[in-house]
């Protein structure tokens, strides 16, 4: 018989916090190429991760984070101008739609192509934690140039032009598009064929035609744009397309949302959107819950999905410290 005597491992962590093994005399790195979320969660640390939500965004870069630690940014910046009478961003949107106590009243885009678009003050409100311009009664275009300047500037240009059509209608969109195509590279023929098809916007058959070119484009904003121009927005399936486009950043489509459905399309799809962002861990979601609505159960099924528990105990803590502050005033 043949016998194997193997030489016993025993793994080690080195004064660096690698995980190393003797082998032969001479020690063997067996850390993985990629980061696990221990890695990720020690690097944060170092470089300052805790309760300042402006750090923490620049430490987490862009992505989901980001926009979850850009709502508890503006839940600060209410907190230290107490405004006690504000709560829009402790109550999130589904709350804040759900409490409306009138119904939202009609008012003309004055531009093509819708004809008209819904307002209220609880509208404005979620359109304000969505970072979308703020849909005031009688001013609803208000702060629409300075979030297109911002995108413009930051690089999010398909964005940038999708809310100049949704807020200014097709003529500033074409504006905006010429501007940016006359900043970018020659061979850029992407956006060169989006101003060719919203300049000839008027034409019927046009408009069937980039119906159903709009499927074929990658862009998701892109798409929104054509899908918006090419949809009748009485029908009860308006805009279909758009609000379930998850390439579409989630508060994008609620801000969408908030400004083109009606009240009882706008209530039934935040309703089932905050349902099943929650149950995927979608931790963008928390425009949807606040601070009170299901945040909980977001965070549990987040923390179920990353392992990231750094961030639900940073988060659950802030929020801990929110509602002392709420009693004690």
């Amino acid at each position: 018989l043949r016998h194997s005597l193997y030489e016993p491992i025993i793994a080690k962590f080195s004064p660096s916090d690698n995980l190393v093994w003797g082998c032969s005399g001479t020690l063997a790195d067996c850390s993985v190429g990629s980061q696990d979320i221990s890695d990720i969660m020690r690097q944060r640390i170092c470089d300052g991760y805790g309760f300042d939500p402006i750090l923490n965004k620049k430490i987490v870069g862009s992505g989901s984070l980001n926009a979850f630690w850009s709502f508890f940014e503006g839940v600060t910046q209410h907190e230290n101008a107490r405004e006690d009478s504000d709560l829009r961003f402790k109550n999130g949107v589904l709350s804040l739609l759900e409490s409306a106590s009138q119904e939202s009243r009609k008012e003309q885009m004055g531009a093509r192509p819708a004809p008209y678009v819904y307002v209220s003050a609880e509208r404005s409100k979620c359109q304000e934690i969505c970072a979308w311009p703020n849909s005031r009664p009688g001013r609803y275009d208000d702060g629409c140039d300075a979030i297109v300047k911002k995108l413009v500037s930051s690089g999010q240009h398909d964005k940038a032009v999708a809310m100049t059509l949704f807020y200014r209608g097709i003529d500033p969109a074409i504006s905006q598009l010429q501007n940016i195509i006359n900043d970018l590279p020659p061979e850029n023929d992407e956006k060169r064929i989006l101003l060719l098809a919203l300049s000839g916007f008027n034409a019927e058959k046009w408009i069937q035609n980039i119906k159903i070119l709009g499927k074929t484009v990658s862009n998701a904003y892109q798409r929104a744009m054509f899908t918006f121009l090419s949809t009748e927005p009485g029908r009860e399936d308006a805009y279909t397309d758009i609000l379930y486009d998850r390439e579409l950043l989630l508060e994008d489509r609620v801000g969408f949302a908030c400004r083109f459905l009606s009240d009882s399309r706008l209530l039934k799809f935040v309703g089932s959107q905050c349902s099943e962002e929650v149950a995927a861990g979608n931790i963008r979601c928390v425009v949807l819950t606040g601070l009170k609505y299901q945040l909980r159960e977001l965070m549990q099924s987040y923390l179920d999905k990353t392992s990231d528990v750094q961030t639900v105990c940073l988060a659950l803590t802030m929020l801990k410290s929110t509602s002392q502050h709420g009693c004690n005033q």
